[in-house]
Order: C-alpha cells, then sequence, then structure tokens
C-alpha cells in the first residue's frame, strides 16, 4: 500500500484544514509587509527590537527588557534567519501559518482519539482555529501560535501515553514541551499533562514512574534552562524580573480577575458557551455515556495544565486562548450527541466565526462596553 492510500483520511484533513487557513487569512487581509514601511505596534515591536539587541548587543532604548530572550528564544532565532534570507516579514506570517495548521491538525486526532467521530471532530477544530485569538493574533506578527501548537503536541502525546502505556509517548511530550517552551512559556502547561498522565497511570495500572519522570522532566526544561542561564549571565535578568515588571503594571490594577477573565474567556468563546453548558448538562446526566476513567482523568488534567494562567498578573483574551482546549473537548460532547444531525450545529458555528472576526471591533469600542456593563449592573 503505498503512503497516499495509507494516510488519506490525514491528507483529506490537513487539505482541509489548509483550506479553510486560505480562506480566514482571506478575510483577515493581513498585509504581508507593515505599512508605510514602519513597525507594527504592540507586542510586535518588543521583539524585532529583541532581534536587534541580539544582532547588536545594545539596547534600542533605555526602558527596553530583554524578556523576550527569556520566553521567545526559538522564534527570535528563526525570524533572524528569515531576515537573513530577506524575507522577514513574509517569513514570520508563513511560520505562524504553519502553526496555524499543525495547531488543528493535532487537535483533530485529539478529537478523534477521544470521541471517535470525524464529525465531531471537525467541528472542534472549526470551535478553534475559528476563534478570535486563533484569527487575530495567531495568524499575525505575534509569537502565540507556535507555543500553543507545542502544548498541543504535548496532550496529544500524553493522550497516547494514557491509552497505550507506551513510554515513548511521554517522551516526545517532554521533547515538544521543551521545544514549545523557547517559543513561548504557554507551552511548559505541556509539562503539567505529563506529570498527570503519568501520575493517573502510577494510581490506575500499578506502575513504576520515576524514571519516565525524571528523562521527560529533563527533556521538558533544561533547553528553557541553558536559555535562562544564558541572559542571566549577559543580562542579570530573570523571568522573575520580568514577573515582578508585570505584577506592578497599572493595567493589571484590576478590581476583579474574575470579572476580567470571566471577561476575556467570553470575548474569546463566545456563543461557544452554549455547547460548553449544553454538554456540562449532558455530563451531569451521565457522564459515563461520554467519558470513561481514563479520559475524564485526561480531562481533569488538561484543566490542570492551563490553570497556571489564573495566576499570571495580566489578563487578555489570548492569555486565556490556553483554556480554549478543555473547553472546546468538553463542548464536543453536545455534537457527539447530536451526531446525526451534526449540521445543526453548523448555524451556531457560523455565528462563532462572524463573532470572532467581529470581536476587535467591539473590545476596542469602549462605550459599547460601558453600556453593556451599566446595563448589567442594572439587572444585579
Amino acid at each position: 500500500m503505498t503512503f497516499l492510500a495509507k494516510n488519506k483520511k490525514n491528507i483529506a484533513i490537513l487539505f482541509g484544514i489548509v483550506a479553510f487557513w486560505a480562506v480566514i487569512y482571506y478575510v483577515r487581509d493581513l498585509p504581508l509587509t507593515p505599512p508605510n514601511g514602519v513597525s507594527f505596534g504592540g507586542d510586535t515591536r518588543s521583539y524585532v527590537d529583541s532581534i536587534g539587541l541580539i544582532k547588536t548587543g545594545l539596547l534600542p532604548r533605555p526602558d527596553f527588557t530583554p524578556n523576550r530572550l527569556l520566553t521567545n528564544f526559538a522564534y527570535l532565532k528563526l525570524l533572524m534567519l528569515f531576515d537573513a534570507l530577506g524575507i522577514f516579514w513574509l517569513g514570520w506570517i508563513a511560520l505562524n501559518s504553519l502553526f496555524y495548521i499543525l495547531s488543528g491538525f493535532i487537535l483533530y486526532k485529539i478529537i478523534y482519539r477521544i470521541f471517535n467521530s470525524d464529525k465531531v471532530a471537525v467541528i472542534g477544530v472549526a470551535l478553534y482555529l475559528g476563534n478570535y485569538v486563533a484569527v487575530t493574533f495567531g495568524l499575525h506578527y505575534l509569537t502565540d501560535m507556535g507555543s500553543f501548537m507545542f502544548y498541543l503536541a504535548a496532550a496529544y502525546f500524553s493522550l497516547e501515553y494514557i491509552y497505550t502505556q507506551k513510554e515513548s509517548n511521554i517522551y516526545w511530550a517532554g521533547v515538544m514541551t521543551g521545544t514549545g517552551g523557547l517559543f513561548k512559556e504557554y507551552a511548559l502547561g505541556g509539562y503539567f499533562i505529563i506529570v498527570g498522565a503519568l501520575l493517573y497511570t502510577a494510581y490506575s495500572q500499578n506502575k513504576k514512574i520515576l524514571r519516565s519522570l525524571v528523562i521527560a522532566t529533563l527533556m521538558s526544561f533544561v533547553p528553557v534552562a541553558l536559555v535562562h542561564l544564558s541572559v542571566y549571565l549577559q543580562y542579570h535578568y530573570t523571568y522573575l524580573d520580568f514577573y515582578n515588571f508585570m505584577r506592578v503594571q497599572p493595567s493589571h490594577a484590576y478590581h476583579s480577575k474574575i470579572i476580567e477573565h470571566t471577561k476575556a474567556l467570553g470575548y474569546m468563546y463566545n456563543v461557544g458557551f452554549i455547547l460548553f453548558g449544553y454538554s456540562l448538562y449532558l455530563i451531569c446526566k451521565n457522564r459515563i455515556k461520554y467519558f470513561d476513567d481514563k479520559t475524564l482523568a485526561y480531562l481533569i488534567i488538561i484543566f490542570i495544565s492551563a490553570s497556571p494562567i489564573f495566576m499570571y498578573p495580566g489578563i487578555t483574551e489570548r492569555l486565556d486562548f490556553i483554556v480554549a482546549p478543555f473547553l472546546i473537548l468538553i463542548s464536543c460532547v453536545a455534537i457527539k450527541e447530536h451526531e446525526n444531525r451534526w449540521t445543526w450545529f453548523l448555524p451556531l458555528v457560523a455565528v462563532y466565526l462572524v463573532a470572532s472576526f467581529c470581536m476587535d471591533e467591539y473590545i476596542l469600542q469602549p462605550e459599547w462596553e460601558q453600556t453593556l456593563v451599566g446595563f448589567i449592573k442594572n439587572i444585579i
């Protein structure tokens, strides 16, 4: 049997994801070069300035901090390669597009493994790739998408470990976590999944895990530790310095972090919470119908792996996107329940996509938010 024949389904799924990316990118209409030859604002500038620091050794401005060298080392090195090839901006968006496509494919494999349904997996992937954060920040001159992809890869290999008990899967999860940690720190959440998978196996199978845990830990943290050591020796700067800097920012002085996270998650997942709420109802009615003990343990582990984001000083939709895989996996229960009538969900997915594209306009218009908050306060 030829390679194409053996991987016919995977190729079809990848083709579908690429087609979805093409449509999203066309609608997104992101320029392949900065407007008027100047850099984009926001975080994009800090990445460009960090590359200048690596090249020259000189701080681009007095208030500049080398935190991007700690958190985005691999991304910066790849961007330097693109710059040397004369394709800096094109290479950047192409790299993020690759991570975007691979993220969708990996999530498809996870959902299919759990629910054994192409229809459920396809809708779940649409919820992920069509998410406000994925289309607005993932396909942009930022560094989030790569780390999300490696996080999902670690989640996939950990799931395979739980199901098959093959130690190679947990080591691959460690490789994905360690590599992803060089792109952005989101991926380090994969280590919580690794530990959770090993602990569950030790509990349920009475299996010794110390050797696997040590090896996976080294794979997860040695690359990141070497980068952090190098930055400290060169600039006397640590992640604790960065964390303390973020903690005292006036923009992070929230009246209630619970309310702010609720708003961020609402913006990020919008009408997807209809599926999530209905799925929780179905699970409470009959959990065994949808999840065996292995899968339930895995879902709990996924939530735990994302929960450290709630302790981070800043609160944004981009940061809370790490919770999206958990929300989508739970939401897939509703789709599985009505799998034979999966077309019912297409209008909801369409509204979800439209909301994702319109969310920036809503968030960036403060009078809309003030009106909504005032309306809610009057009700309360």
